[in-house]
């Protein structure tokens, strides 16, 4: 069933992407939602424990980097990567994270994508505060 996902997913890509560049939103955060995570992030992250925390949107990041503030004295040696899947939440993250932390935009439900995510950030664990799980 996932290969008859990734095989519609990569055939709608193909559509939307040209539609995608033409309306400008390929600017933000576009590469991180192909799962490509730059050398500034891989820099901050190296030699640390990562603990990936997820939320959707504005409310759900707010209680994440509550939740970050409060771990981080529990984990020490540890980076935060917050990932969001809207704008706004995106940009509370930036707003409130620590200086240390990472806010990325959570890439595509695509296997490639999500795969290259992980590989780069190698989280030891991930908390997700809500989830857009369709049937």
């Amino acid at each position: 069933m996932r290969i008859i996902y990734d095989i519609f997913f990569f055939l709608f890509s193909l559509i939307y992407l040209p539609l995608f560049l033409i309306k400008g939103k390929h600017k933000e955060g576009f590469l991180s939602r192909l799962g490509v995570v730059g050398a500034d992030v891989k820099e901050k992250i190296k030699g640390k424990n990562v603990i990936w925390i997820h939320a959707v949107s504005v409310g759900e990041m707010t209680q994440g980097v509550r939740l970050a503030d409060a771990l981080r004295n529990k984990y020490a040696n540890t980076r935060f990567v917050l990932t969001a899947t809207t704008l706004a939440g995106k940009q509370i993250a930036e707003h409130f994270k620590k200086t240390e932390d990472v806010a990325l935009y959570f890439p595509v439900d695509f296997r490639a994508s999500v795969d290259a995510f992980i590989r780069a950030l190698c989280p030891k664990a991930l908390i997700i505060l809500e989830t857009e799980i369709w049937p």
